[in-house]
């Protein structure tokens, strides 16, 4: 297939009235929703740049992959940067395609949730990107009509154990989270002072959950992440941590969070012992 225009560029140019480039302007190949990966490719070529990393030996971990390729936060990081890592989808009926286009990956039938529970229900939307353990995101879905098609019980695991489990506890590169109203909870899930993805994409869903891009970018402030990028449907974070001056904040938080189960701990044995001494004089008398 020959190398196609940029559409964009050509349609504005005949607008306008304007002489055409003298030297043709391609098409910039995306899949993303609107364009992230291309945000994602630049942001990770110039950390291997700056530390000299080998992209086809790192990994990335997508949380509600849906279609193999279209709207995919990781199909053009394979492509373009020979990366290749984890798909985690919920819906079973995505999974066949996902595995039969993307051999290259751990293709994961699996709802992420926040609790132990080794089960999750899932609601299935008659438009597959829609599908969530959340009923009232398709309830109060403000798009074109869709309808609720059924709900299923799925095999269910908190994102910590995803990579533990599946990449080996080495962290991913590039993180996609999509999971239709969750993506906080789930980010909030992750323990950030073990596995420090260098890239972070998640959707904020403002039109369901008022501000919430806000508190997003508030907790990935406290955990030393910069905000690099924002479409209409995502946010793109990056690591400011992997810099050699913000190294300590990531070992002062990983210090205070020890410090904090300490005192829990201390907490609760000396309320388990004022329990006893109650118990004790309240016999005594």
């Amino acid at each position: 297939m020959p190398e196609s225009l940029n559409v964009s560029i050509y349609e504005d140019i005949e607008k306008f009235g304007l002489k055409a480039p003298d030297i043709a302007v391609p098409h910039t190949p995306s899949y993303g929703q609107c364009a992230e990966d291309i945000i994602v490719c630049a942001a990770l070529r110039a950390l291997a740049f700056k530390e000299q990393l080998d992209l086809s030996k790192e990994f990335y971990l997508e949380i509600g992959a849906n279609h193999p390729i279209a709207t995919s936060a990781t199909w053009l990081l394979h492509r373009s940067l020979g990366m290749h890592g984890v798909l985690v989808e919920a819906n079973p009926h995505l999974l066949d395609n996902l595995k039969r286009v993307r051999p290259h990956d751990v293709v994961l039938h699996a709802a992420v949730i926040a609790t132990d529970a080794p089960t999750a229900q899932i609601f299935i939307s008659s438009k597959d990107e829609l599908s969530s353990t959340n009923k009232d995101f398709l309830a109060e879905w403000p798009g074109e009509p869709m309808e609720l098609e059924g709900d299923i019980v799925v095999p269910a695991l908190r994102i910590n154990d995803v990579i533990t489990q599946y990449m080996n506890g080495k962290s991913p590169l590039f993180l996609s989270i999509d999971v239709e109203g969750e993506d906080l909870t789930i980010l909030s899930d992750l323990d950030l002072t073990r596995f420090r993805p260098a890239i972070i994409q998640i959707e904020p869903s403002d039109h369901f959950l008022e501000n919430n891009s806000r508190d997003i970018c508030d907790v990935m402030q406290r955990n030393t992440y910069d905000l690099i990028g924002r479409t209409n449907v995502n946010l793109i974070f990056s690591d400011s941590a992997r810099s050699q001056l913000s190294q300590k904040s990531v070992a002062d938080l990983q210090a205070t969070k020890e410090t904090l189960c300490e005192a829990e701990k201390e907490n609760d044995r000396l309320l388990q012992r004022f329990s006893e001494l109650n118990e004790h004089v309240l016999s005594s008398s």
